[in-house]
């Protein structure tokens, strides 16, 4: 599978850009986007587009350009691409092929078409349409069933696009098990099968106290799953919520041990890409809170030039508010200091209740927000924190990698004098 990029007009006529995995491309006439288009174009802004493509999917963004971005000849902010279409801005035409697209994802992107083609539809509306779709045919299972190996579901934990999570028990382990299962009854592009696969064989390599336990993963009768650990307790954000911003020695003391699962996976060559108070399960026995850090769906080898992922949609849109400013412009060149970064807009939000940026309601603002602007200091967001924290968030949230701290390790060791 890929997409490709072809310009049809303007002054790069003829030019290719090629794609077969996840990755984002900048278009405009600034020095940080991927694709430059000529100064003495008047109607090209410095960031005019960001397309996003994740082979056969692909979505093109307007970056609140100055003159807009058109496909075929209509303006659009946001709009997911189909074989054919022509995006253009200023003097510059991009013809775009996409290679291996299956009717089930024509159909999916012919529903969200019409949805992001309404002015009066939201993102939200939209993902919901598409998640409910994707789900009708969906079939039931009756508590006490057995799924495959002696596994028995008590209930249903939650459901959205791709499938299906399940509390279910097993005689082979001692605690309840959570198993996540793709939607049967319906075509699944082999894409997004080894997406969904790919987090099972990144846990199956893991093997600590913070990181969930995997317990097994495969196909049972037409149905792909993954066995791990169930967690009870709630994830960061839901905790946030109900807490408040938490004391210094508290949330000090939850990124602490978000910082030696990750210190552990880095060492084993994993870098998590997706780090975020969603992606971190706390539960307090007594007066301790343990973590478990969950989906793995995003990570991989960063010693490997190949990666995979998931597109801005749905819970992405979430994680750009954690996402390092590199992750936008060098999408597969993530390293463990991207995932530091997260860390420490992670523990911002945990003492703040507020973002390192105040971001807009759109992609294209928040994209923006961060490859130009510093994080909002942490200072100023009313909170009373000892004045020798504030340096060490404010070297954690760093826009260049290199003035960030060299490990989990060694940011760990600095911050452990405040629990």
């Amino acid at each position: 599978m890929k997409v490709t990029l072809t310009v049809t007009a303007g002054p790069h006529l003829g030019q290719e850009f090629a794609f077969d995995e996840h990755d984002t491309f900048l278009v405009g006439r600034g020095s940080h986007v991927h694709f430059r288009l000529p100064r003495k174009d008047p109607y090209f802004s410095r960031t005019h587009f960001l397309v996003e493509v994740n082979p056969p999917r692909c979505r093109v963004t307007d970056m609140n350009s100055r003159n807009g971005t058109l496909v075929n000849g209509q303006p659009v902010s946001c709009l997911d691409l189909r074989d054919g279409d022509l995006i253009e801005g200023g003097y510059t035409t991009l013809r775009v092929r996409l290679d291996g697209t299956s009717l089930a994802e024509d159909t999916r992107l012919a529903v969200r078409r019409e949805y992001q083609n309404s002015p009066t539809t939201t993102e939200t509306e939209t993902q919901a349409c598409v998640a409910a779709i994707a789900t009708s045919n969906t079939e039931e299972f009756l508590s006490g069933q057995e799924l495959f190996a002696g596994v028995r579901l008590i209930r249903e934990l939650g459901r959205g696009g791709m499938g299906v999570v399940y509390l279910a028990e097993s005689p082979d382990h001692n605690v309840p098990v959570a198993v996540k299962m793709m939607n049967p009854g319906q075509a699944i592009p082999q894409r997004d099968i080894d997406l969904f696969m790919r987090e099972g064989k990144v846990l199956s390599q893991l093997h600590h106290p913070g990181i969930l336990r995997y317990f097994d993963s495969g196909e049972f009768d037409g149905r792909f799953y993954i066995a791990t650990e169930y967690v009870p307790g709630q994830n960061l954000s839901s905790f946030l919520e109900e807490h408040g911003p938490l004391p210094v020695p508290r949330a000090i003391g939850i990124v602490c041990q978000l910082l030696d699962a990750l210190d552990y996976a880095h060492q084993q060559g994993f870098v998590h890409r997706d780090v975020k108070p969603g992606n971190v399960m706390v539960k307090t026995v007594g007066e301790i809170d343990v973590i478990k850090l969950t989906d793995f769906g995003l990570a991989k080898v960063y010693q490997s030039l190949r990666s995979s992922g998931l597109t801005f949609e749905g819970e992405m849109g979430g994680s750009f508010a954690f996402a390092a400013p590199e992750q936008i412009t060098d999408f597969r060149g993530a390293k463990p200091a991207s995932d530091l970064y997260s860390v420490a807009a992670t523990l911002y939000t945990l003492l703040t209740n507020q973002h390192v940026y105040d971001f807009p309601k759109t992609i294209s603002g928040i994209v923006l927000k961060l490859l130009h602007e510093d994080p909002v200091p942490i200072e100023a967001r009313g909170v009373n924190l000892p004045a020798a924290i504030v340096p060490l968030i404010h070297r954690g949230l760093a826009r260049d990698p290199k003035q960030r701290f060299g490990s989990a390790r060694e940011m760990r060791k600095s911050l452990l004098h405040f629990v």
